[in-house]
């Protein structure tokens, strides 16, 4: 998943798309 501070994305920085 990609990069973002937010509440779909907390910390998945290229984790397994």
């Amino acid at each position: 998943c990609p990069c973002g501070s937010g509440k779909k994305y907390k910390q998945c920085c290229g984790k397994i798309s």
